[in-house]
């Protein structure tokens, strides 16, 4: 640890002493907050104002920075320029809590864009009394599932994810939208919830009818229980723990028959009973500490964590309070913890009502909870100024003052082992387990706040100075090589895996995981990453013999997969793509074009009317469509060329693919990419049958529709008769290929089936078992080719805003134009665009055009990628 303070002084340094009296006055003091989907809100300088950071991809060089700041607009207005003291995000990471020292609270969403806020709710009351400020706030769950990974174990077979799914505890709102609740100073619970039309209501109850300024709060905490009701606790200014248990009834609306959810509610009731007080509660004595001046400084209650093996064993509530105390050597925190256990009710429960005002309901309890404290008090020689943790971790996190990170086991707080503690690496945590760690910051910093990312990959923290720096993990245990390190280097890719699969069962946003990847990759580490997220996620890269469903379209897991394996390898828009990255690429390009004809062809099928905002998004994907046939039929025909009569030499034929870097081979071989191939192939043949059809109508004199329409439809049907590559020529071979692909496949077990795939997608190999269907494949290409393509119309046709090729000239042809990625049209000069997060794709900012097709407003939210739009400059 890095000394803080000089050893012959006791007195903290001022930014030290004054950061202490923000947490030790009041616990709503949280001015920088990560979000689950990866939105930063932090306070401004001046107090007044929030503004919004994220981490991005540079499209230039492939690295990973910390965006400057985006005002919230309205924020100041809104509070009338009171000091915002507070910022917390709700539990799946779209809405901010904004809070100020007057304890008004507003709302604010992310909605289609990271670093635009929407205000939701914006009216702010005035202050009842000076006691109004909050000094605890919370929110409620909403009803969800999370996966809880264990610790991953090694057998024969390799390493094991093993992950128990939990149902986040009650109460919910009822139709699972916004609830949050707060304790003011002077004990009066709010509860905030979104009613009918979108509006916040707020409902207050007096927890308790106090006559001395001692009984004012400083401090709560909140969590839900396994019973349904939310235990509160609460610290007083004279030093006395107080615990509540919360129910809340809801009161809805009238019920429309056949409604798909509960009708909004109109009103809400607050239960709140006390049963337990801890008078003065302070760490144990020690022999080197003078426990008596130690002061608190956050107060937290850790729900009912999982603590397995079995479905449903929890470890029970916890209440955990952190002290600091000023010592000659410096500034230390003692972590206590009480642990909330049920026993035999003694008493009536009218015993309960005593001290409670009359006009509180109740329901009586049938057990007692007995409050146990811990038997030993966990000393850490900083400050402490926040606490993290989730319910789907394991890990509970205390950040320092110093900018450093302790992590400890949820239930023990005891240390993980340190990476020499595993000789053998048959059993990895956690990414501290496995060797990584925060850097430790030269010269010694002091920071005013600090916010983990929801993976705990990366930190960032607001410094005395004024300056927001971001920390990433870093591999700290040797070399991170196979043959030096071996041991370490597999704990490392399970633990990279593992923390990757919690975060897509979790739906938190991975992009800090990339950034822990990105200064320690290289080809052969990504592509033995890439094959430890499938084991770690269990994920089955065998379509061959299904058609296109929910596990194809609307897998947010394989997504997110597809997305890891294109980034990984992402070097700037200047560089090729690597042969693994373009596989990724063209598949998640395939499921926009696949989603865009499924929904549109759909909607025809159906006999609704021809609508030109459904019609006009086909063009761009048509044409996508068409072009990267001609790619793979070119590319096919240029490897077929390459490999001469050597086409029964399988490692010849991949050499040959390696080299020039030709996808075409293995996107016909990968079964992902082949039935979506082979489906948006079946929507190209409708979508100009539909033209042709609705044109020749038109030159009968006996359709209906409007010049603009048809214009529409011949921009369409140019498309198909353009290209160098007509579809039924390609239809053959997609076809041959599948059948041989799925008669070899039948002599093999899923297991080998799946290891094939991962051959193929992955590690751009060519199985033995397919060697026969590669032959089959470039012996009839070349057959093909010359009797039915027009091989110069190929060779002209323009191809290079694909993002295939990898020649200077097609990278300069992609920089100068702006491709929708989305609708797969160039965006004219001047038009608002968005750009991803993590892919540096961009679209066209048509947040406000109302006429668009269904399937495109469903792709405003999150990037083809899985990753998070931005707004950016014209």
């Amino acid at each position: 640890m890095v000394d803080l303070l000089p050893t012959n002084e006791s007195a903290a340094p001022r930014a030290i002493q004054q950061k202490l009296d923000e947490l030790r006055l009041s616990g709503c003091n949280q001015t920088l907050s990560w979000s689950k989907l990866g939105c930063i809100a932090h306070t401004t300088p001046d107090g007044t104002g929030v503004g919004t950071r994220h981490v991005m991809c540079n499209p230039k060089d492939g690295e990973w920075i910390l965006t400057e700041g985006f005002p919230v607009a309205q924020v100041s207005r809104i509070h009338e320029n009171q000091q915002i003291v507070h910022v917390s995000w709700n539990t799946s990471g779209t809405e901010l809590a904004i809070i100020d020292v007057l304890g008004r609270v507003s709302f604010f969403a992310v909605y289609m864009s990271v670093n635009v806020l929407q205000c939701t709710w914006g009216i702010v009351r005035e202050p009842e009394n000076d006691l109004s400020g909050l000094v605890g706030f919370w929110w409620l769950n909403t009803d969800k599932q999370y996966a809880v990974y264990r610790p991953a174990a090694k057998d024969e077979k390799g390493f094991n994810y093993p992950a128990i799914q939990q149902r986040n505890l009650l109460p919910y709102h009822p139709n699972n939208k916004t609830a949050c609740l707060g304790l003011t100073k002077g004990g009066v619970l709010k509860l905030y919830y979104l009613g009918d039309q979108g509006r916040y209501l707020e409902v207050p109850q007096e927890l308790e009818r106090f006559v001395s300024t001692g009984n004012l709060f400083s401090h709560a905490a909140f969590s839900s229980d396994k019973d349904g009701s939310i235990i509160l606790a609460a610290y007083t200014l004279s030093g006395v723990l107080r615990l509540y248990r919360i129910n809340i009834t809801w009161e809805l609306g009238s019920h429309q028959p056949g409604a798909p959810q509960p009708p909004p509610p109109i009103n809400a009731i607050l239960t709140v009973k006390r049963f337990k007080i801890e008078a003065l509660p302070r760490p144990l004595d020690h022999p080197t500490i003078d426990m008596s001046k130690a002061f608190l400084t956050n107060l937290e209650v850790i729900p009912p964590t999982f603590s397995g093996p079995g479905r449903g064993q929890f470890f029970p509530t916890t209440v955990m309070a952190v002290y600091s105390v000023m010592n000659v050597g410096g500034p230390s925190s003692v972590v206590v913890r009480w642990i909330l256990r049920e026993m035999p009710a003694s008493l009536h429960p009218s015993f309960d009502q005593l001290g409670v005002r009359r006009n509180s309901i109740s329901t009586p309890a049938t057990k007692e909870i007995d409050l146990v404290r811990a038997s030993e008090d966990l000393i850490i020689d900083k400050v402490i100024i926040g606490v993290t943790h989730a319910p789907y971790a394991l890990d509970i996190k205390f950040s320092c003052i110093d900018g450093s990170v302790e992590s400890r086991d949820r239930n023990s707080l005891k240390n993980y082992p340190k990476p020499h503690d595993r000789p053998s690496g048959d059993i990895v945590f956690n990414m501290t387990h496995a060797g990584f760690e925060f850097p430790v910051a030269s010269p010694p910093e002091i920071c005013t706040g600090l916010s983990l990312s929801s993976n705990g990959t990366v930190l960032v923290k607001s410094l005395s100075t004024g300056i927001t720096k971001m920390a990433v993990m870093e591999y700290a245990d040797g070399p991170l090589d196979p043959h030096e390190n071996p041991v370490g280097y597999t704990s490392a890719l399970v633990a990279l895996a593992q923390v990757h699969a919690s975060g897509c069962n979790n739906m938190v946003n991975n992009d800090d995981v990339l950034m822990v990847i990105r200064p320690i990759h290289s080809e052969s580490l990504n592509k033995a990453l890439i094959t430890e997220v499938h084991r770690a996620l269990g994920l089955k890269m065998d379509f061959t013999s299904e058609a296109p469903n929910e596990r194809l379209f609307r897998n947010p897991v394989l997504q997110r997969s597809l997305s890891l394996q294109t980034s990984i390898f992402y070097e700037g828009e200047d560089k090729p793509m690597t042969l693994a990255a373009k596989l990724a690429w063209i598949f998640l390009h395939l499921r926009i074009a696949s989603l865009g004809f499924g929904t549109t062809i759909n909607t025809l099928q159906r006999g609704e009317e021809l609508k030109i905002e459904s019609i006009q998004p086909l063009i761009g994907i048509s044409r996508w469509s068409m072009d990267l046939i001609a790619y793979l039929v070119d590319d096919l025909f240029q490897l077929a060329r390459a490999v001469g009569d050597r086409v029964g030499d399988r490692e010849y034929i991949r050499s040959i693919a390696l080299r020039t870097n030709s996808p075409a081979i293995f996107a016909l071989l990968s079964s992902g990419t082949r039935v979506l191939t082979r489906y948006n192939s079946r929507g190209l043949r409708q979508t100009e049958t539909t033209a042709a059809t609705h044109i020749h109508s038109a030159q009968q004199g006996t359709s209906s529709l409007d010049p603009t329409q048809l214009s529409v439809l011949r921009s369409l049907k140019g498309i198909f008769d353009s290209s160098p590559v007509k579809l039924a020529h390609f239809e053959k071979i997609i076809n041959d290929v599948n059948g041989t692909v799925t008669a070899a496949y039948h002599t093999l077990t899923e297991l080998e089936r799946t290891t094939c795939e991962r051959d193929i997608f992955i590690h751009n190999e060519i199985p033995v078992v397919l060697g026969n269907a590669v032959e089959r494949l470039l012996r009839n290409a070349q057959a093909l080719i010359k009797g039915d393509i027009d091989i110069a119309g190929l060779y002209f046709h323009d191809l290079s805003w694909l993002g295939l090729d990898d020649d200077v000239k097609s990278i300069q042809s992609r920089k100068s134009k702006r491709i929708d990625a989305i609708r797969k049209t160039e965006i004219e000069m001047g038009k608002p665009l968005r750009q991803c997060t993590r892919c540096c794709s961009v679209t066209e900012d048509f947040t406000n055009s109302r006429q668009t097709s269904n399937w495109l407003v469903s792709m405003q939210r999150m990037c083809f990628c899985g990753s998070l739009w931005m707004v950016v400059k014209k």
